[in-house]
């Protein structure tokens, strides 16, 4: 059984209408408006529960939290991937190679 984590460079190689994946939300209500299912309860519903979009409330650690904002890890992620991009792409226009 599987369930891939949300927030790192590969999330684009997921389709997230039929993989089973889960995303680190900063609260319940966000997840569950997002039509995430909960696994608050135990980790194992992450691989476990009929859903295949699971929702993990983050930990209640201020200084992440306060890090974290209003976004979901996977929204982090693709900020920092189009931010990176667009690095490449200047670099590239000034005859610079950033491939790495």
């Amino acid at each position: 059984m599987w369930c891939y984590s949300l927030g790192g460079i590969e999330d684009h190689l997921l389709d997230l209408e039929a993989d089973r994946h889960a995303d680190v939300f900063p609260g319940v209500d966000g997840l569950e408006a997002a039509g995430y299912s909960d696994q608050t309860e135990s980790d194992l519903l992450s691989v476990l529960s009929e859903s295949h979009k699971v929702g993990i409330p983050a930990n209640r650690i201020p200084m992440l939290l306060k890090r974290q904002g209003d976004l979901r890890f996977s929204e982090l992620q693709r900020a920092l991937d189009k931010k990176l991009a667009e690095k490449r792409q200047r670099a590239a226009a000034n005859g610079l190679d950033l491939a790495s």
